[in-house]
């Protein structure tokens, strides 16, 4: 019998991984018992968490449905009741004939005997197939014995939020907790804990179970203790063992906390709780360190063991339920060092024979406040162990260069460029002053200091995080040797920051320069005439005392890691001169440690700001009135925003100002999106000023409205349902402006008309609509009493709040989002039915451009010769620039005619328009990988507000010419990088089966970070004779991308296959917010792909897909992780196998392939420990998607499908003889067995399923088969059998016409 006091209640809560080698055997022992079928005492049914349940493949009974055998598997230890049911915790088909429905309206099965796998029906349906189950055991509460245990045989660590349910840390990133199977005194689970931090301060360093007084209890110890008052706990013991590297006391404190006491902060409630409970200790000597003891705590207060529950444990409202949290902490640990607990027990009885007596502390531990750590981290040790010191030690730190660190890429840890391209670094090997050392050429005529420099980024195993993210130490010196070659004798200025890098969200271009802004500057010079080496004092700018402080600003952002990454610039040189660096030397002194701030403010001036419907200041509803920038009319002859009425409509809800503005560039999307639910807003300030219209005599108030609209609350009603739910759950902010105050500048604050205070706490409704947190918040601004012609002048908006009780939002009932990598990837594939698609308004894509600057024609006005061969693309440049820059932008007209372009650039703000009869034609040129049109690429910054259209029936693209010096595969049409506001419509591609899809949709690089398209449709647009892999659209990253109306003969219509290897480096990329309508393909390999390898993406919807004669018409691929050989290292096949299995673990490395010139990839194969690896040592983890839908699909059979060659084994199903199946010859693709030529195969691949690590769900509605003859593939599943039945290249060479 299981002891009722070590179940857990977790019914509903049960995962199911892929099967582990554990020694996992059918519980022989008992599995000739027969079970009741039910259970007639008073009790609770419990889940086995150690069961595992193997399912059987499907099978089908005529006239009945679908079945599966069920075998229960446990290890040797469990122990069960009597009375055991198995319960089908979630299905895709409905169960059929269970024995009972539960309490929560799940089917069971009585479970009679261990020995016969239980069979379990479902229903027929056309769908994919996946259920879950677990095994439940009926217990019946013992009755007389007052006592507890915990075995901590359950993983209950809490790895998502450390505010949530389950084992948490007192203090984050002091160590790491971890659930060890098969290591406890009685050879069942433990928990362990191992330190990683150098701070002993012992009420930091250990181990607290949480619970929210709001949520659910599953915490045992307020069910034992939480209505307990008046009783005594006789004896409080544990099992502990120590691994010390260095033998040493151990002291294991142990709290149980009431909570919530008072009404209060956390910190200052669960101060309050300690008060009032016991705190026991017990001392573990050095001489049993490394073995299994059993101590019995002694409470420090009364040197007690008995501790008696007080009648203060109450809630502070006199009548709500409290918690118990438990807490476990220990001293006189040092890094590295680690701690098991088992069997945690209060009985009623002392022990007769414990471990240990209290002794004295030899001062190895500290049990104060800690002040001795002498400063706290910025939430990261940099992966580099620093020494004990106390309060004052003088501390040197040194950096030599002798590593060659020098990053790869941009993206890569090492020595990286402030800005690319304006100077090169090079490791100079036996260069130093007694080693090596790095240095600096200026290659560029750039003269801004501030973009001449390199950085090392460096996020593991960095030691300048290690010593300078401990806030509260004072830097007094540093010092760096220098030597200079240069082209003429002159002062060359050195300036040094240290970097705090992750203060904010996001990404590289957004935490640069914020680190920067955080930054100390130190400053030294080089003085002419230096040639040796020199060492140079680098002197604190902007201080009188030449000391710099670690601020307790420096941690980082929502609890994440903060870096230290050193910088060095280099002022008045010119192109030629070289700078050696060497022996980096920094002097501080350990000071008093700073408390972390939580207060925050957004302060916005208006300086920056720019009016636009998308992208900056814009209307909730237009028509109503004018916005306007306000240069050198805002306070203080600084800029403003202006809002004019130009009707006389008089309701506030029109008269409208709208910050349309998402991710990092918006600060109040910094501010609270990403988990700052109970944030609160302590107050909000802006400069008004009021101008009549002339003649307006009114004299009422003018009220302005402010709200905070958390976006995407709702996705229905436009933009307009977007902020009328956002104001619902937004304070009501108001200011009135008095008839005396017009004309004037005035200071106002506003206070929420709902409450009547100007606070405001985020409440848990600011959510996605997915449950996760909100990640942008749009500022908006409404104006009352105003006449027409009236202005309002807005400036200097400030909001002050704090952020001390932030948290992520309460996703509901199921378990917290995985930290998928590590752990596992279970919670990747999700079930949400969408039965019906979400509705498309094309203005949340694309804002059409209202009026234009001015018209211009390519021929009339720029003289282009459209009936000429003559290369157009230096006019076509010329007009685009012209228009853009000097114009202001606007229209510009390409009438019917021919045009040769290649390489042209679009811009921003200019809108091509190109008449009916026009063809485009690639001009002649060298290169490779060419493309017609490119958009918002490499240094050119970002393009927006653009669109090329086609008017009445479109006009054309050719490239069946080709007409490259050299014959030229890989040339394509639109090559996009950072561009956002766009439109594509309208026209005819003639494709020549070149390399590359017609549209990348791609990513670029600039200024250390990578940049995508964002905001765009893409519709109308029909293409021809693309190649098999590739076709019309390549997607990379996006964000909000419509596509509609897109057609492909041949290849992939709309390709989704997120493999761009600089978003491996970056860490980032992917596709969002994507929706695409009657997406078609013609004898092609499928209307529709996904493939997100590496990269995680977001929620796809796609409404109509027709496939004519294709392989599938949604084809579904998993993602993987795969690891490259190093660019010009050379290795074998067999060779990188190895050194990837060397590192990463045997067994983990597939067959790699070739991949580029002398490059091998091999995939990691998909087993935990190996991912795991990958995850820790690379960042990289197994792709997937955000739940997706596709609706209306539409297969009809043909027999000139793009087939790939491991495709083909499925017709053994329904083209045994591998009828009209051909291969193209070397003449057609040199890169024979790429692809073959036959019947279409199916309607949908996905071997996706539940509860396999990395799945994702891709929904289906409404697929149907069209001229397929019995039998067919419907969808292809992990389930379809296969079996070869072609000879790969035995079967016959395709002849032209079914190629071309």
């Amino acid at each position: 019998m299981v002891n009722l006091l070590f179940c857990r209640i977790f019914i509903n809560r049960c995962k199911h991984v892929r099967k582990i080698t554990l020694p996992f055997i059918i519980f022989a022992l008992i599995s000739q018992i027969s079970f009741f079928t039910h259970a007639t005492e008073e009790g609770s049914w419990y889940t086995v968490e150690a069961a595992y349940i193997e399912q059987s493949a499907r099978y089908t009974q005529r006239r009945v449905g679908y079945y599966t055998y069920n075998e229960i598997q446990l290890p040797e230890s469990a122990e069960l009741t009597d009375s055991l049911r198995l319960v089908i915790t979630q299905t895709s088909h409905d169960v059929l004939n269970a024995d009972g429905i539960d309490e929560n309206a799940q089917p069971y099965f009585n479970v009679n005997s261990l020995d016969d796998p239980i069979q379990v029906f479902f229903q027929t349906k056309r769908a994919a197939f996946a259920y879950t189950a677990e095994l439940q055991q009926f217990i019946v509460p013992q009755a007389d014995a007052w006592q507890f245990s915990y075995d901590f045989n359950t993983n209950e660590i809490q790895t998502e939020n450390n505010n949530w349910e389950g084992w948490v840390y007192p203090a984050q990133n002091r160590g790491v907790m971890s659930f060890v199977a098969a290591a406890g005194e009685d050879g069942t689970a433990v928990y362990a804990y191992e330190d990683t931090s150098t701070n002993t301060n012992i009420t930091q360093n250990g181990i607290r179970f949480n619970n929210r007084t709001n949520k659910d209890n599953i915490n045992p110890w307020t069910e034992f203790l939480a209505d307990a008052q008046g009783k005594t706990l006789q004896s409080v013991s544990l099992w502990v063992k120590v691994e010390k590297a260095v033998a040493g006391n151990v002291t294991v404190r142990h709290n149980l906390i009431p909570f919530p006491l008072i009404d209060d902060r956390k910190g200052p409630t669960l101060d309050a709780g300690l008060a009032q409970g016991p705190e026991y200790e017990m001392v573990i000597p050095a001489a049993a360190n490394n073995t299994w003891v059993q101590i019995e705590f002694v409470d420090t207060k009364t040197d007690l063991k008995q501790f008696t529950i007080p009648d203060t444990w109450v809630h502070y409202d006199g009548q709500s339920a409290i918690q118990v949290y438990p807490q476990i902490l220990f001293d006189g640990l040092e890094v590295g060092d680690k701690v098991y607990i088992d069997n945690y027990l209060i009985g009623e009885q002392a022990l007769d024979n414990p471990c240990c007596e209290p002794v004295e502390d030899n001062g190895n531990s500290d049990s104060g406040s800690g002040s001795q750590s002498g400063g706290d981290s910025g939430n990261n040790s940099g992966g580099i162990d620093e020494p004990d010191y106390n309060l004052g030690d003088e501390l040197s730190f040194n950096y030599h260069f002798d590593d060659n660190d020098i990053a790869d890429n941009q993206g890569s840890q090492g020595w990286i460029y402030s800005i690319i391209d304006r100077g090169i670094m090079a490791f100079e090997a036996d260069a130093g002053r007694s080693g090596s050392a790095l240095s600096y050429t200026d290659n560029s005529e750039n003269i801004n200091p501030e973009q001449n420099g390199i950085y090392l980024q460096k996020w593991r195993d960095n030691p300048f995080t290690a010593r300078f993210s401990n806030h509260g130490h004072i830097i007094n010196s540093v010092k760096l040797w220098v030597k200079t070659n240069l082209t003429t004798e002159k002062d060359i200025e050195i300036i040094h920051y240290l970097l705090p890098y992750g203060l904010v969200s996001g990404n590289k271009q957004a935490n640069y320069p914020a680190a920067v802004d955080a930054s100390t500057k130190f400053v030294g010079v080089i003085p002419a005439g230096s040639s040796d080496w020199v060492e140079v004092e680098l002197v604190l700018q902007d201080s009188n005392s030449g000391e710099f402080i670690i601020p307790s600003t420096w941690f980082g952002y929502d609890g994440g890691d903060l870096n230290i990454y050193p910088e060095f610039k280099f002022a008045n040189t010119e192109v030629g001169d070289k700078i050696y660096l060497d022996d980096y030397q920094a002097t501080s002194v350990v000071g008093e440690p700073l408390p972390i701030p939580t207060d925050f403010t957004i302060d916005y001036n208006f300086n920056d700001a720019t009016v636009a419907q998308n992208g900056g200041w814009g209307f909730v509803l237009a028509n109503y009135g004018t916005i306007g920038l306000e240069e050198q009319s805002g306070y203080q002859n600084t800029n403003a925003i202006a809002y004019t009425d130009i009707s006389e409509n008089e309701n506030i809800n029109n008269q409208s100002l709208l910050w349309h503005k998402w991710g990092n560039a918006n600060p109040w999307s910094l501010a609270f999106g990403g988990g700052t639910i109970e944030t609160e807003i302590k107050q909000v300030s802006l400069r008004v000023k009021v101008e009549k219209g002339q003649g307006n005599t009114a004299t009422n108030d003018i009220v302005i409205k402010h709200h905070l609209l958390p976006w995407n609350v709702t996705l229905d009603g436009g933009k307009f349902g977007k902020v009328t739910a956002a104001q619902a759950i937004s304070p009501d902010y108001t200011a009135n402006i008095s008839a005396n105050q017009f004309g004037q500048w005035i200071d106002i604050t506003f206070i929420d008309a709902n409450t009547g205070l100007p606070t405001f706490s985020i409440p848990d409704t600011w959510v996605l609509t997915t449950g996760s947190d909100i990640t942008d918040v749009l500022p908006s601004f409404f104006f009352g009493g105003l006449e027409q012609g009236d202005t309002v002048i807005i400036d200097d908006y400030v909001l002050q709040g704090d952020n001390a009780l932030a948290r992520s939002a309460d996703t509901g009932p199921d378990e917290p989002a995985h930290d998928y990598g590590l752990h596992d990837g279970s919670g990747t594939y999700t079930n949400n039915p969408r039965p019906t698609p979400l509705p498309i308004t094309d203005s949340d894509f694309y804002t059409e451009p209202t009026n234009f600057n001015v018209t211009r024609d390519l021929v009339q006005d720029y003289g282009v010769n459209n009936a000429d061969t003559v290369d157009d693309t230096d006019i076509m440049q010329q007009a685009l620039d012209e228009m853009s820059t000097e114009l202001g932008g606007g229209k510009l007209i390409i009438p019917a005619g021919d045009y040769y372009f290649r390489s042209v650039h679009l811009r921003s703000n200019v809108h091509l328009e190109v008449e009916q009869g026009a063809t485009f034609y690639m001009a002649q040129g060298g290169g490779w990988n060419v493309w017609m049109f490119e958009m918002g690429n490499d240094n050119e910054g970002k393009a927006e507000n653009f669109s090329l259209v086609g008017l009445g029936d479109g006009f054309t693209i050719d490239l069946s010419i080709d007409r490259t010096a050299d014959q030229n595969e890989r040339v394509a049409v639109f090559k996009m990088g950072d561009i956002e506001n766009f439109k594509f419509a309208n026209f005819k591609i003639n494709d020549n089966k070149t390399i590359f899809a017609s549209f990348l949709v791609g990513i670029t690089e600039r200024d250390n970070d990578i940049h995508w398209p964002v905001n765009g449709i893409i519709e109308n647009i029909d293409q021809s004779n693309s190649l098999f892999g590739y076709g019309l659209v390549q997607m990379y990253g996006a964000d909000n991308i419509l596509f509609r109306n897109l057609h492909s003969e041949g290849g992939i219509t709309l390709r989704m296959e997120t493999d761009n290897l600089t978003m491996k480096d970056y860490g980032k990329g992917g596709i969002r917010r994507i929706f695409a309508e009657d997406i078609r393909g013609t004898n092609c390999l499928a209307p529709v792909m996904f493939g997100p390898h590496f990269q995680e993406n977001g929620s796809v919807q796609v409404n109509g897909v027709t496939a004519t004669s294709c392989g599938f018409a949604v084809r579904v691929d998993d993602g993987f992780v795969e690891l490259f050989s190093p660019a010009g290292e050379s290795y074998t096949r067999d060779g990188w196998r190895t050194a990837v299995e060397d590192e990463i673990g045997q067994g983990c490395a597939a067959q790699p392939y070739k991949r580029g010139v002398n490059q091998w990839a091999s995939r990691i194969n998909p087993v935990n420990n190996c991912l795991d690896v990958v995850h820790q040592k690379y960042g990289l983890k197994p792709g997937w998607f955000e739940e997706s839908y596709i609706y209306n699909v539409t297969v009809i059979n043909g027999q000139n499908a793009h087939l790939k060659q491991n495709q083909l084994d499925y017709f053994s199903l329904t083209n045994p003889n591998c009828n009209n199946v051909c291969l193209p010859t070397t003449e057609h693709w040199s890169r024979r067995g790429n692809v073959y030529i036959g019947p279409a195969i199916g309607g949908v691949f996905d071997k996706n399923e539940a509860g396999v690590d990395y799945h994702f769900n891709i929904n289906v509605y409404n697929l149907n088969m069209v001229d397929f003859t019995e039998p067919y593939h419907q969808i292809i599943d992990s389930h379809t059998s296969s079996q070869r039945v072609c000879s790969y290249y035995g079967v016959p060479d395709c002849p032209d016409d079914r190629w071309e």
